[in-house]
């Protein structure tokens, strides 16, 4: 996808929250490191921006999940991908055990966590959901520029980079 392409998703809603330059890299990293791309999980998928990128992005015949504590009541239809919403606190075990069910076993490819940003709920996040991504995979941490979010990324031991103009963005490579 070339730069202007990549535009277009910051010209129709939902538009991304991202800062779109910090999106443009993490974007480029996933492509580069992790193939396949084809499951991803959003943890936080709030105005449904950055979640309508991912469907766009991702491969034919995906399987993208995203869970937020409020329904939006998104409507992302897609005769190719599977497209699922889970309603609930992502720390929840309930809410993890949903995600677990939707995807049957497999794991996913990519995880971006962009929920609740104090310690008890990103530290949550992590731990209930990087167990559900594959090895070769990413782990993809907005608002790395917070505190919370930015001690629990550097903590991770591991190969790691981040991006930060705006609000932040870091990737962990599982």
């Amino acid at each position: 996808m070339d730069r202007q392409e990549f535009h277009n998703f910051f010209t129709e809603n939902p538009i991304p929250i991202q800062n779109e330059d910090e999106l443009y890299w993490l974007c480029e990293k996933i492509r580069e490191r992790v193939k396949p791309l084809e499951t991803i999980i959003e943890i936080g998928v709030s105005g449904g921006g950055t979640f309508k990128f991912w469907r766009d992005s991702i491969p034919v015949k995906g399987l993208l999940i995203g869970v937020d504590i409020q329904d939006y009541h998104w409507n992302f239809p897609d005769k190719d991908r599977e497209v699922y919403f889970v309603i609930g606190a992502s720390e929840n075990p309930e809410t993890v055990d949903k995600v677990k069910k939707i995807l049957n076993g497999k794991l996913a490819d990519f995880l971006f966590i962009d929920g609740h940003h104090d310690w008890e709920n990103v530290y949550a996040d992590y731990t209930n959901y990087s167990t559900l991504v594959r090895k070769g995979g990413a782990i993809g941490f907005h608002d790395c520029n917070t505190k919370w979010v930015e001690k629990l990324f550097e903590s991770l031991q591991g190969e790691k980079e981040k991006i930060i103009i705006s609000h932040g963005i870091g990737l962990f490579y599982v």
